[in-house]
């Protein structure tokens, strides 16, 4: 059941619906598909002719508490309000930036086009990007690298369950992470792609066969990590035609960022800027 919305989104119903369907009338006030483009806003993937009767009343309901809502803001001349107009001004200018920065995206994508053979020089320098893998892992984090090595060296010549158990207990007891600290849960990660991980880790990680720990610490920002390996997925690599069309827009997404980025640059040494002394 869709969760209740009363008031939100003062974007909602831009656009205008020509001939749009009247689904309700509020004194005199009628809610059409112009007011329904709210909800295409708030629910990925809302389609209101897929509803069933109920689902669609409840939508019609909330749009009609809507309408009394923003008939009764009139009324109370919400608009004069300071904090409205100081909103509204914010909005605007929200608006007016994200257009610009739509435009000039716009402008420069024909030009930050790329070609098929740029696309399988990615793919061919980038091989590992290209590999379809899971494992399912458990993690220890510790802040030393004393540390870290005490906990593998009471724990690598234990094996199968005897060193699952072992690793759980350790984690929960040692182990700085906030989550298993709260929930105790062993240092469960669950199942993550291979492409999620940090780079330190991939190797590390899908090196190991299952119910074994990494022997060597690996560090992060965070700490000191050791990896129990629960289970991994068979590898398996991601065709050039398969991934063709995500390297193509995601090389021309960064090309128009780096442009977009240039673009600013040109426009601040034009512009006169001031910045005034910070205490």
């Amino acid at each position: 059941m869709m969760k209740k919305i009363l008031v939100s989104s003062v974007v909602a119903g831009m656009l205008c619906v020509a001939n749009a369907q009247t689904y309700a009338v509020v004194d005199g006030q009628k809610i059409t598909d112009q007011d329904m483009s709210f909800f295409k806003q708030m629910v990925p993937g809302f389609d209101f002719a897929r509803l069933n009767k109920d689902q669609k009343m409840e939508v019609i309901n909330q749009l009609i508490e809507r309408k009394l809502a923003l008939l009764a803001a009139k009324k109370d001349n919400i608009q004069k309000n300071k904090e409205y107009k100081e909103a509204l001004t914010s909005i605007s200018n929200n608006l007016a930036i994200d257009f610009w920065v739509k435009a000039q995206r716009e402008k420069f994508a024909q030009k930050a086009k790329v070609t098929e053979a740029e696309a399988k020089q990615f793919y061919d320098a980038n091989q590992n990007r290209f590999i379809e893998q899971e494992a399912d892992i458990r993690m220890i984090v510790v802040k030393t690298k004393e540390e870290a090595e005490a906990i593998i060296k009471d724990l690598k010549d234990k094996k199968g369950n005897a060193l699952k158990e072992a690793f759980i207990k350790a984690a929960n007891e040692k182990s700085i992470d906030p989550n298993v600290k709260q929930k105790q849960d062993g240092g469960n990660l669950g199942k993550i792609d291979r492409n999620q991980m940090l780079p330190q880790f991939v190797e590390a990680v899908f090196d190991l066969t299952p119910k074994s720990i990494t022997l060597t610490p690996i560090q992060t920002q965070a700490g000191y990590h050791i990896i129990f390996l629960e289970d991994k997925t068979t590898p398996k690599t991601i065709s050039f035609s398969e991934a063709k069309a995500g390297i193509e827009n995601g090389l021309q997404n960064e090309r128009i960022n780096q442009m977009l980025v240039e673009e600013m640059k040109k426009m601040r040494e034009k512009a006169k800027v001031k910045i005034e002394e910070i205490k």
